[in-house]
């Protein structure tokens, strides 16, 4: 069952599905703008994967989850906003969203999928949850308008690739207690403000900085007894300031670097 009316414009759809309401959606000349009805409590895997038309979703409270691809490859939704209800969002749920520009995330959300975000190219800032203690692997990869990140300080690890590709990176300040980079982390990113890595950081992924060519002096701390091959290859004449040995070091870059010990 499907009511329409005219509205100065624009075409609004209450759309019903078994005599509740599913989503009711304007349409004008410049896209569709989705409002899920309040009884809503889960957006399903794929529900508007590929929609070609959706420029805006509006999320009720009540809603906790959004399901893997649910909006992928949307290339004209410009912005989201995640109500507090929320406290996961899946797998590629914004995968290759190029026009998304806004995101406002619940602070409530404590887990986020791979690949989350992957390239989003247009968005320039985005705030992580303050419940969020890992980021997934590709969450971010190839955002190549990504500039400021913020990240919360109880976040522990950094997923592989997670902010590859986004050559414009710039400021992205890492936590206290962050444990883990992954490989290819950083991998190509600007990123001039990593300098003091946090002294609770074991590990550090191969190629997780590599050609961050801003990055000119690292401080490490002295629990930092893993460093992958080439973790700051092509990050041109480096200093590392810190514990970590000269076998260690070496390996880790691939050009000259100066590698100051304590």
């Amino acid at each position: 069952m499907r009511t329409t009316k005219l509205m100065a414009g624009a075409l609004t759809l209450l759309v019903l599905v078994g005599g509740a309401a599913a989503a009711e959606t304007v349409q004008s000349s410049e896209g569709t703008v989705y409002t899920l009805p309040a009884n809503v409590s889960r957006i399903e895997e794929y529900a508007f994967y590929g929609d070609g038309e959706l420029r805006e979703i509006r999320i009720p409270e009540g809603v906790t989850e959004i399901g893997d691809y649910a909006f992928a490859n949307c290339w004209y939704l410009t912005e989201i906003t995640i109500p507090e209800s929320v406290t996961k969002i899946g797998a590629h749920a914004f995968d290759s969203c190029v026009s998304l520009k806004t995101v406002q995330l619940s602070d409530n959300i404590t887990e986020m999928g791979e690949s989350a975000f992957y390239r989003c190219l247009s968005l320039p800032e985005i705030t992580l949850p303050a419940s969020l203690t890992g980021i997934s692997a590709h969450m971010f990869e190839n955002c190549e308008g990504l500039v400021t990140v913020t990240v919360p300080e109880g976040l522990l690890e950094i997923g592989d690739s997670a902010f590859a590709g986004c050559k414009k990176l710039e400021n992205c300040a890492l936590p206290p207690n962050l444990t883990r980079v992954g490989s290819y982390a950083f991998d190509k990113c600007t990123l001039w403000n990593a300098e003091l890595l946090p002294d609770t950081l074991t590990e550090i992924g191969e190629y997780a900085f590599r050609q961050c060519k801003k990055l000119t002096e690292v401080t490490i701390g002295e629990k930092l007894l893993n460093v992958g091959e080439g973790a700051f290859y092509d990050c041109d004449g480096i200093t590392l300031n810190g514990y970590l040995g000269s076998d260690s070091v070496k390996p880790a870059c691939s050009n000259p670097a100066t590698i100051l010990k304590p």
